[in-house]
């Protein structure tokens, strides 16, 4: 669905000059929250106003190309967007100048670096990435990825909101703003259709609403030449098309819910944007599409902070909620309002130099003050192109068993291969878990991808046929999916999921949801005999208690008689397991049986 081209809306003549164009245009007076602004200027002084400026160097930059490490280069440079975001911000609030000399500072480091592209993301210039980059003054363009892209954001608002500060310094630092600003952003977005665009595979992920929203905001707040004001929007218009045209109507985000606030969510700080570019003229918050996307936040949240993680999703994140909150407004959504509205009382203000448009938009709203009532969660939901399944025992989320279900391919955005994974939860608590992602490495989005346990199925509550689990590809596939909302269960075929070579004939998986019960039984028909292995993960250590298993939460797993139930205690190799799940170990429920063919329940009892 493309919801740009349908509008009928054409850029030409429809976007407001330099002059005129106004942040956060819906706004009858912009006016900064001021216990956000003390925060923001806390921050700046304990944070940024007497920090070392290190060298960037070009080891750091070739380090990601010797041996995968992704920190040396980019702690010093996210540092440096960070402070200069943070410094400026809190200067232009306070305009005592204790800010000034050090905010200059940052940005004429930061004007000074050769690129402003990650190593791990150099592939997207039109050069093509190494260990050195490929930039020599303007013989060539430069690259825009998404570090890139917010740190050209960033700073096109510090342009905006900090000109008579830097100006009253030298005007040469504007100057300069402006001229890098153009050169590594502007140009090569008019001239060059980068991989994440989706213009020659027509799909794409979040980073195109992302790399699009900074790029917009950039060009909104310091372009005053209007021709290419409109060559910028317009190129907006169809890339942001491509990556609409990808989301079924249901709205469902196969990245996961930890990817939703950098693709729906950017996709709604566009039409922020847009509208603010085009003086309202451009007003797609009422598109169904639009509004499904956003409302998926709120269906995939299990309690609180916790959300169904699947694929390189964290099972804990902060939103932004007041972006839900906006979102909710803007599109007619009372759901999302509601639990915006909530989880901004969980938080403290956004600030995120990532989403610059964001922050400004956090700043300029007064937190929820008080306590705010827990919203009613659906207790029956299935998007039935993405292939997920939500059930729960009660409205509350923190009563009751939940379990959600995952159906679909593995080659989707943020891949595992998890067809037919599920978790189960007690009480708004995990029991059953979807482990998540690991540390992102050189090999997380490379040909090694799935050498990583964490993207094996092996490490999902799925089977394994001796020893051999599901494979990755777009052919690998659920089917057969029946949802009975009435009933509370999900079934569907998973035996496609797996190589043909590992002779799974069919494999069909039912789950259910009774009161205080979450019931899984699996029907399996191999070729020919052949050790089978269920697989349940968990983050506390599960007892062996006779016939049945203690798990977290004080639930109880108990299963087919003629299984055999092995624990395995083993240490996340590269995933901060502490962090995630309070615990420094996970583990495998194994449950055995050689055999060709049987039907086996494994029942989580709260």
């Amino acid at each position: 669905m493309k919801i740009f081209k349908e509008s009928g809306f054409s850029a030409s003549g429809k976007i407001l000059s330099l002059s005129d164009f106004r942040l956060m245009s819906d706004l009858d007076e912009v006016i900064f929250d001021e216990k956000k602004k003390q925060k923001v200027i806390t921050s700046a002084e304990e944070k940024y106003l007497n920090m070392e400026l290190k060298v960037i160097t070009l080891w750091q930059y070739r380090q990601y190309w010797e041996s995968g490490v992704l920190s040396h280069f980019g702690e010093h440079f996210h540092e440096r967007g960070r402070a200069m975001l943070c410094l400026g911000l809190a200067e232009y609030y306070e305009r005592q100048g204790r800010f000034s000399d050090k905010l200059a500072d940052v940005i004429w480091a930061i004007l000074e670096e050769s690129t402003w592209m990650l190593p791990q993301h150099s592939g997207h210039t039109p050069f093509g990435g190494g260990k050195v980059p490929p930039v020599v003054g303007d013989r060539y363009l430069h690259g825009i990825e998404l570090a890139s892209a917010y740190l050209s954001a960033s700073m096109a608002v510090i342009y905006h909101y900090c000109a008579d500060i830097l100006d009253e310094i030298s005007p040469i630092i504007r100057q300069r703003m402006l001229y890098e600003l153009k050169r590594r952003t502007i140009k090569p977005f008019i001239n060059t259709n980068f991989s994440w665009s989706g213009v020659y595979t027509k799909s794409c992920n979040n980073w195109c609403p992302w790399c699009v929203s900074n790029v917009l905001l950039t060009t909104a707040l310091v372009e005053e030449d209007m021709a290419v004001r409109e060559r910028v929007v317009s190129k907006a218009l169809d890339l942001l098309d491509i990556f609409v045209d990808g989301y079924a109507p249901d709205g469902g985000c196969n990245e996961g819910p930890t990817y939703w606030q950098g693709a729906a969510g950017t996709l709604f700080d566009c039409l922020e944007t847009l509208y603010d570019m085009t003086g309202g003229k451009l007003n797609l918050f009422d598109n169904e599409l639009v509004r499904n996307m956003g409302e998926y936040i709120a269906s995939v949240n299990i309690c609180e902070r916790s959300f169904v993680n699947f694929a390189d999703g964290s099972p804990k994140f902060t939103l932004d909620a007041n972006l839900v909150s906006r979102y909710g407004e803007k599109c007619g959504s009372e759901s999302l309002m509601t639990f915006g509205r909530y989880s901004d009382s969980l938080e403290d203000f956004f600030f995120h130099y990532g989403h610059p448009y964001r922050t400004l938009r956090s700043l300029a709203t007064p937190s929820v003050e008080g306590e705010v009532e827990m919203p009613k969660a659906k207790v029956a939901y299935y998007m039935p192109y993405l292939k997920v399944a939500i059930l729960r025992e009660s409205e509350t989320p923190t009563e009751g068993m939940f379990l959600a279900v995952k159906g679909g391919h593995n080659q989707e955005s943020h891949n595992h291969n998890d067809v037919g994974n599920f978790v189960v939860y007690k009480n708004g608590k995990p029991v059953i878990i979807d482990v998540g992602v690991g540390t992102y490495t050189r090999d997380t989005f490379g040909p090694r991808r799935y050498t990583i346990w964490t993207m094996q199925s092996r490490y999902h509550n799925l089977a394994m046929f001796d020893g051999e689990g599901e494979m990755q590809g777009r052919n690998y596939i659920s089917e057969n999916e029946i949802f009975d909302e009435e009933k509370k269960t999900y079934s569907l075929n998973i035996e496609k999921a797996y190589h043909a070579s590992v002779g799974v004939e069919s494999y069909r998986r039912t789950a259910s949801l009774a009161p205080g019960i979450v019931t899984v039984t699996d029907e399996v028909t191999l070729s020919e005999e052949k050790e089978m292995d269920f697989v349940l993960m968990s983050h506390v250590r599960p007892e062996l208690n006779g016939s049945a298993i203690a798990l977290a939460e004080g639930c109880t797993l108990t299963y087919s008689e003629d299984l055999t139930p092995e624990i395995e205690e083993f240490d996340p190799v590269g995933m901060d397991a502490l962090t995630k799940w309070g615990s420094e170990k996970l583990y495998r429920i194994h449950l055995k049986k050689k055999a060709k063919s049987g039907s086996f329940t494994f029942t989580v009892k709260a």
